[in-house]
């Protein structure tokens, strides 16, 4: 037996979190055990009940493990998508009824997806995967709620073509969301919907205002309540700047307030980092690069429990669907674009199918342990090299959790036994 390659020992109280990367296991270890797996004890047959607890969770593994081939194998599943779960965003429009100061977009063209399209997308779908175990169809914008005969167009194609094994999303500013919108998203089986809110609301107004200049949050905060009282899933996404990481109190205040007087309805928080896309270099609003980002970001996690929301764990499942054999952007105008943020060239047509763009390397992410910084990292068990997108940008694309691994399981762990000595 050896001790995994993965794991990483942090300092907590009077002796030190052994965490590993690999496994997603944290343990407090005492000085004394630390001492025994230091020395090895585990090999020398006398401490069996140590060895085993070591073992079940990822500590310790056999000699002969090869670790980072495992690794690599877990990748190649979530990229060629061995889950048979289809992960579909359609584009609805390029035009949209706010102007937010960072947005990547181009609204000027002010195109919406056609009937046509939509058709041969939902025909395809019936031919090439209506087998697959899950399809998620994302509707995308622009603002999608400006498309809704588009969205109800299509939904009932897929109707139609009996295709049952489809589950419905909507990413929507919420701006532009009445209760007879409401009503059609809820009734065509649209129950989950990102928002988002970047923050207290003067610094809100500043970063997505309307065309004509007004603030939009009051708007948007009493549409997901709207939501909410619908019993739709609410994910309240933030994108965090530097300009309202330290400020998010007057928000978290009304999100708490939903989320005990939510109804039937589900709400939770998304914290994302607001990321220059368009290469805008405001030094003021954007991070200089993801370690600096995350070094707040566990400020703002510590600020969200103490609202009473859930501070994430890492994944190893967290692996962003455009980089998968099975995540599919779809344009406007039917062709595949390389994800959700990308104006790069787009790959190909929705009329030679999804199998013509499937292997495709320009939207494909590249195996992590092509690049030695990766193969050599703590992080890659649920990293995987992070962002395709911002590594051909040049910029940082690792995960956010790198960074802040330890802050986070102190914080963690310090939870976790306060809430037991109060339970």
């Amino acid at each position: 037996m050896q001790e995994s390659k993965y794991n990483q020992y942090i300092p907590y109280e009077d002796g030190h979190l052994l965490f590993n990367s690999a496994s997603l296991n944290l343990s407090f270890v005492d000085n004394e055990h630390l001492k025994k797996i230091n020395d090895k004890r585990y090999c020398d047959g006398h401490e069996t009940e140590m060895k085993d607890f070591l073992q079940e969770r990822g500590f310790i593994v056999n000699t002969d493990h090869d670790e980072l081939k495992e690794v690599i194998n877990k990748y190649q599943k979530l990229r060629d998508g061995a889950d048979k779960e289809f992960d579909i965003c359609l584009v609805m429009n390029n035009r949209c009824n706010l102007q937010c100061v960072y947005c990547y977009q181009d609204h000027s063209k002010n195109t919406e997806i056609t009937n046509e399209i939509l058709g041969k997308i939902a025909t395809t779908i019936k031919d090439e995967i209506v087998d697959a175990k899950k399809i998620l169809i994302h509707f995308f914008g622009g603002e999608p709620t400006l498309s809704m005969s588009k969205i109800k167009y299509f939904v009932e194609l897929i109707k139609q073509h009996e295709i049952s094994n489809v589950e419905y999303a909507i990413t929507t500013n919420g701006y532009a969301i009445t209760k007879d919108k409401i009503e059609q998203l809820i009734s065509d089986k649209i129950n989950t919907y990102q928002i988002t809110i970047d923050g207290n609301p003067d610094i809100h107004n500043k970063q997505r205002i309307t065309k004509d200049g007004r603030g939009s949050y009051s708007i948007i905060l009493s549409n997901i309540k709207l939501l909410l009282d619908a019993g739709a899933e609410v994910a309240v996404r933030i994108n965090i700047t530097k300009n309202n990481y330290n400020n998010l109190d007057t928000l978290l205040t009304e999100l708490k307030e939903l989320k005990n007087n939510k109804g039937n309805g589900k709400i939770s928080i998304a914290l994302n980092e607001a990321v220059d896309y368009s290469d805008i270099q405001d030094d003021n609003t954007f991070f200089r690069d993801r370690k600096e980002f995350a070094e707040h970001l566990l400020e703002v996690y510590k600020k969200l429990d103490e609202y009473g929301f859930p501070i994430p764990f890492p994944s190893r499942d967290s692996f962003c669907t455009m980089m998968s054999k099975n995540g599919f952007v779809i344009n406007p105008d039917g062709t595949f674009g390389q994800c959700s943020v990308s104006h790069g060239e787009a790959l190909g047509h929705i009329n030679n199918g999804f199998k013509s763009v499937q292997d495709n390397n320009a939207r494909l992410g590249t195996c992590a342990t092509e690049r030695e910084e990766c193969k050599n990292c703590d992080a890659l068990p649920f990293c995987y090299g992070g962002c395709k997108l911002l590594r051909d940008m040049n910029k940082d694309s690792c995960s956010f959790f790198k960074y802040i691994i330890p802050g986070l399981m102190q914080f963690h762990t310090k939870r976790k036994n306060n809430n037991a000595k109060t339970n």
